[in-house]
């Protein structure tokens, strides 16, 4: 509220903070936790170069691609501000693809419960996600009955919003979880989040202007 410059996160970095910072911060994952994260992208997200080759009938380089995986060297601009914003010791795993879709985008991070300090279950994962985000006006914890009645999730649930919804999918028996955010990567995944971080250092209520 006080700053001069305030930077704004990358959408693939927005979900991932979203998802993994509250973990690290109650404990359940420690910081040098060999983490990963995998996700789908509208094309919008590539910015006019790819919109231009997925619309671009005419276009050299069009493609009539459905999905298609990226970031095959392991190398994204965006790893190191997930790292370093979430605490980590260890960049994380990052295999990012991009969907024939404009705009939104699911991020998901897989949890190996057996494994974690102390085994904790799956009810204890959704409690630090409500306690992380009760109040948020833009940010939405979905129950656990709720998740566990859906058998898909659509990338495109909040599209032309800044919200994001976190979703958690989980197995007791197998011991593994899924977490997973949706949001749109036009909106709270960049200029939806830059007008939210303008307003608050403006003085202005935090959804001004969004939706």
């Amino acid at each position: 509220r006080t700053a001069k410059r305030v930077s704004n996160p990358g959408c693939w970095a927005t979900g991932f903070i979203a998802l993994a910072r509250p973990l690290v911060r109650a404990g359940l994952v420690p910081a040098d936790w060999p983490l990963s994260l995998h996700g789908v992208s509208g094309y919008s997200g590539g910015g006019k170069a790819m919109i231009a080759e997925f619309e671009g009938k005419t276009a050299a380089n069009h493609t009539e691609t459905v999905v298609r995986t990226y970031g095959l060297t392991l190398e994204h601009k965006h790893i190191e501000e997930m790292r370093q914003r979430v605490g980590l010791t260890h960049r994380p795993i990052f295999s990012p693809d991009v969907g024939r879709f404009y705009r939104g985008m699911l991020v998901e991070i897989p949890l190996a419960l057996w494994a974690m300090p102390g085994k904790s279950g799956v009810a204890r994962l959704h409690e630090v996600y409500a306690d992380a985000y009760r109040g948020e006006k833009l940010i939405e914890v979905a129950s656990l009955a709720d998740a566990a009645a859906l058998t898909t999730l659509d990338a495109e649930e909040m599209r032309n919003t800044n919200r994001l919804k976190i979703y958690l999918f989980g197995n007791e028996k197998q011991g593994q979880a899924r977490a997973v955010a949706v949001f749109d990567n036009l909106g709270k995944g960049a200029a939806g989040a830059a007008v939210q971080n303008l307003n608050v250092m403006l003085g202005l209520p935090e959804t001004e202007g969004l939706l």
